[in-house]
């Protein structure tokens, strides 16, 4: 049995203390983008993922764009 108050799910890194709204939009943001950008060049989605981003109005950290940017350019 699970202890409600237990982490069970990854929390993803440079996204802390937001609400699972702000989380949801933000994976939201990710699944869209790896559909969208997969195999362009990594400068072409770090641009376009940091305006998706800053149109939403969900914060995340420079690192985190980055990262996310090479995974999706690589996938």
């Amino acid at each position: 049995m699970v202890d409600p108050g237990e982490q069970n799910e990854p929390i993803m890194d440079g996204v802390h203390g937001e609400d699972g709204t702000q989380r949801a939009k933000t994976e939201g943001i990710l699944a869209q983008s790896e559909q969208d950008y997969t195999g362009r060049p990594v400068e072409d989605v770090l641009e376009l993922l940091t305006q998706r981003f800053e149109q939403s109005g969900v914060a995340i950290d420079q690192e985190t764009l980055e990262r996310e940017a090479r995974r999706i350019s690589e996938l």
